[in-house]
């Protein structure tokens, strides 16, 4: 009778929660198969397909279905092909499985690229992180992963750009860290597979670095359109929360969390991928707001810094009198510079900056610099640059930590750091020696060779008191960790250190403990994907 087959039913289901029934005759069936197709996947696949198992999973509660569902999205890669399609058109709950799953592995990766920046901030190592990335790539490379991804249709394509983006980013970092770090060797040879795997097209080659670089382009192109609408649609909430984030004279990294957090609460949304937003797309985003905001919101930009001009008169001017125009016209572009050190000037025109002798000139109201003398020329023909440039250009060869040491300043002096000055060759300049030395370029007014001994190490502090490089640590990461996809409970009893794989877990009944020689062929993946 109805009344019977439906307590049958439900009887079922409660078995199933424990591990009993036919769901839980499934899972194991599923997990003891062979890890390639073969004939016990092909006597299993009608009772996959049977109307009673239909029955039973509609009447299981959720978290029996999506246990069962978790396991067959695992135990694809040890069915036929054409099966798996079968499996996934019959079953909308598989499908979400496995639009979750890359979704998860999408996050997990997207977080190791935040901590890898964090670190990258403080100037640490980053070999602490490899293991992560390690786990990460071994889990991308099982066979369950990359099956999962092949099924991936056109409707997520936003899923597969953004899984495709964030490998990218990952692939690239790890190319560029882990030939400096030891224990580099295997994630070099964990990512020529992948980079294999998804950015290679057959007759073309691996494409990996051309995508990334569009792509990239693609979402700055975007990420400035943006900013001009809402710009021109209100600026004024778009300037008064920059202006707390940018106090004035005080410089900034364009990487700095905060500065992204504004970025995207102000012009971007949640769909749009974070790690892309070039240094250079944010200085131009910067100085179109500069046109919105006047002389109080126009923002000052070398490389990587940007901050708003500091309060007329809260700045230590470290020099003399300007000795002419040249001289009053220099003074006022380095006003807009971090701090180097002084200028010193070896006669009219003509200065010491580093290691190398400019001439700066004016020609009508622009001020120009040539290098007349310079470890940097090799016999070439010196250039002529405005003033600007040559400081933008140059500041960060011959300095190079500019950058570090104007955000310690500015942490250190709300107000604005000293700004650099000219002295005459051979006028003590206590101040300019100190930067000279947290910089880490040449100093000493008669040598262009001589650099700043940085043993035992120097801080501001030592030099000029109050300024110190203690102040520097890891900034916070902002906003909630989005949650984890984590079907399998025992994955929180991972060691200490080692990140759970979203979907995996301890390794599941079946699963082959390393890819090696399991990876699918055939299909599609990565940037061989028409959707793509």
């Amino acid at each position: 009778s109805p009344g019977v087959a439906a307590s049958s039913v439900a009887a079922a289901a409660a078995m199933a929660l424990e591990g009993g029934g036919l769901l839980g005759e499934l899972r194991r069936q599923l997990a003891g198969l062979p890890q390639r197709p073969g004939p016990a996947a092909q006597e299993l696949l009608p009772r996959l397909h049977d109307a009673e198992t239909a029955r039973v999973l509609e009447a299981a509660d959720a978290r029996t279905r999506n246990g069962f569902f978790g396991d067959l999205r695992l135990a694809l890669f040890k069915l036929p092909d054409g099966s798996q399609k079968e499996l996934l058109e019959r079953f909308p709950d598989l499908r979400a499985e496995v639009v979750r799953l890359v979704e998860s592995m999408t996050q997990e990766i997207s977080r190791w690229l935040d901590e890898e920046r964090a670190v990258a901030r403080r100037g640490g190592s980053a070999a602490p992180l490899f293991p992560k990335v390690k786990a990460l790539f071994q889990a991308v490379l099982t066979p369950a992963f990359l099956t999962t991804f092949k099924h991936l249709g056109g409707s997520e394509k936003r899923g597969k750009e953004g899984f495709l983006l964030k490998l990218a980013l990952c692939l690239r970092s790890i190319a560029d860290l882990a030939p400096r770090e030891v224990g580099g060797e295997v994630l070099v040879g964990h990512a020529s597979q992948l980079r294999r795997q998804f950015f290679h097209v057959e007759g073309y080659g691996e494409l990996m670095a051309d995508w990334l670089q569009n792509r990239i382009r693609q979402c700055n192109d975007e990420f400035v359109t943006r900013a001009g609408a809402a710009l021109q649609a209100n600026p004024q909430p778009i300037l008064a929360r920059l202006r707390r984030t940018f106090r004035p004279g005080r410089w900034l990294s364009l990487a700095d969390p905060q500065v992204e957090d504004d970025l995207f609460a102000l012009f971007l949304d949640d769909a749009f991928p974070r790690h892309v937003l070039t240094h250079d797309a944010v200085a131009k985003v910067l100085q179109r707001i500069s046109s919105y905001g006047g002389a109080t919101c126009e923002f000052q930009v070398f490389g990587s810094l940007a901050r708003l001009p500091p309060v007329a008169g809260s700045v230590n001017v470290r020099t003399s009198q300007p000795q002419d125009a040249v001289e009053a016209a220099l003074l006022q572009i380095l006003q807009r510079m971090p701090p180097f050190p002084a200028l010193r000037r070896l006669r009219p025109g003509h200065f010491l900056f580093g290691r190398m002798e400019v001439e700066f000139l004016l020609r009508g109201s622009s001020l120009l610099a040539k290098v007349v003398s310079s470890h940097h020329m090799d016999g070439r023909a010196a250039e002529e640059l405005s003033a600007e440039d040559f400081f933008l250009k140059r500041g960060s060869e011959e300095y190079p930590n500019v950058n570090a040491a104007a955000i310690q300043a500015s942490l250190q002096s709300p107000a604005g750091a000293p700004t650099t000055g000219i002295e005459a060759i051979g006028a003590p300049d206590p101040i300019g020696h100190a930067v000279a030395l947290l910089l880490g370029g040449a100093t000493g007014p008669g040598s262009f060779g001589a650099t700043a001994a940085l043993q035992p190490p120097l801080s501001m502090a030592t030099l000029i008191p109050g300024l110190g490089l203690s102040g520097m640590g890891l900034m916070p990461l902002r906003g909630p960790a989005p949650l984890r996809y984590e079907p399998y409970p025992g994955a929180a009893g991972m060691a200490s250190g080692m990140l759970p794989m979203p979907g995996f877990g301890h390794q599941p009944m079946g699963m082959p403990a390393s890819p090696a020689g399991l990876v699918p062929h055939g299909g599609k993946f990565g940037l061989d994907d028409d959707e793509i």
